[in-house]
This record gives structure tokens, C-alpha cells and sequence, in this order.
């Protein structure tokens, strides 16, 4: 998965440096090898990256918001979702993590050490409990380096949150 990470990066160095990943969706495929741009408008790039039986369809802003770092109003019904596991990403994981994949953003590699959407990705496909071919993430929030955030499933859905806010909101299939 890290070399699907990796040709994103490579794939896209031509983006703003303020640009946001916001969805991403993993699957497996026995398609062949190939980087496609679905969509580039004004302020939105979709891009679909086929490598090694796995494809990688990515969406981003090119733009971020002026939004960006304040608090999600997603909250989670705790009651109505299953508990699975916490975890806290730390500056050495996050270190860790861009320089396997060559993602030289400021944003993660400088205090306060923003979580790369792709570690999200890589930390769930270890997690969930089942087998998953498809796996989709938008991505609500930021979160950083020593914050914990709680894995919630419900159905088909999961949710990473800090405390009932929702950071990640994803779907297995």
C-alpha cells in the first residue's frame, strides 16, 4: 500500500501547498497499473492510481479552506456505535510514515505534526476486524501528532474520533 501512497505524492506535485486531501478510497482490483486524472476543475482534483492490485482514488481541494483546523460539528452518537480500539499517532510515527512515502508537506514533517490522510488509511486497513476489499474516508477534521482519537464501527460505517467529535467517517465493504 506504501507504493500506492508513494505514486500518489509523486503524482500530484504539481498541487498548490495549501491544497487538502479530503476523500480517499482504497480497493482491491486486478486492474492494470495506471494513473488516471478523473476531474481537475478551479478547486477540485480527482485522480484514480492503479498499482500492484490495489487501486487509489483520491480527491483534492486545491485550495484549503479558511475553515481548515477549526472543530468538525460532526459528533458521533457514542451509544449507537461499537468501541474498538484508541489510538495516538506520535511526531516519530508521522516522521516515520512521510519519509516511506516522500511526502515533504511542512504540515506534517513541522510542529504541530498534522496526521497524513494516508496513515489514517494504512492504521484502519490494519484494524478493522474484517477483511475489507473497499475502503472509503472523508476526511472532516484535522488531528496531530499525541492526540487520541477512538476507533467507532457501526454497521458498515466507521468513525475516528477526538472525544465525540468525528475526525475520519469511513465505509467498508
Amino acid at each position: 500500500m506504501r507504493k500506492l501512497f508513494s505514486l500518489l505524492i509523486s503524482s500530484n506535485t504539481d498541487l498548490p501547498k495549501d491544497s487538502l486531501l479530503v476523500k480517499l478510497q482504497w480497493q482491491e482490483t486486478k486492474a492494470v497499473d495506471q494513473t488516471l486524472i478523473l476531474r481537475h476543475q478551479k478547486r477540485l482534483r480527482e485522480i484514480l492510481l492503479v498499482k500492484g492490485g490495489e487501486a487509489l482514488r483520491a480527491t483534492f481541494l486545491l485550495k484549503r479552506p479558511s475553515s481548515f483546523g477549526r472543530k468538525s460539528q460532526d459528533k458521533l452518537d457514542i451509544s449507537s456505535a461499537t468501541f474498538l480500539s484508541d489510538v495516538q499517532f506520535t511526531k516519530a510515527d508521522i516522521l516515520q510514515f512521510v519519509s516511506a512515502i516522500g511526502d515533504y508537506n511542512p504540515l506534517h514533517q513541522q510542529a504541530p505534526f498534522l496526521i497524513p490522510a494516508c496513515l489514517y488509511l494504512d492504521y484502519l486497513r490494519q484494524v478493522l476486524p474484517q477483511r475489507v476489499s473497499v475502503l472509503s474516508l472523508r476526511f472532516l477534521a484535522p488531528a496531530y501528532a499525541q492526540e487520541r482519537l477512538s476507533l467507532y464501527c457501526h454497521q458498515k460505517d466507521f468513525y475516528l474520533c477526538r472525544g465525540d467529535t468525528i475526525i475520519v467517517k469511513g465505509e467498508s465493504v
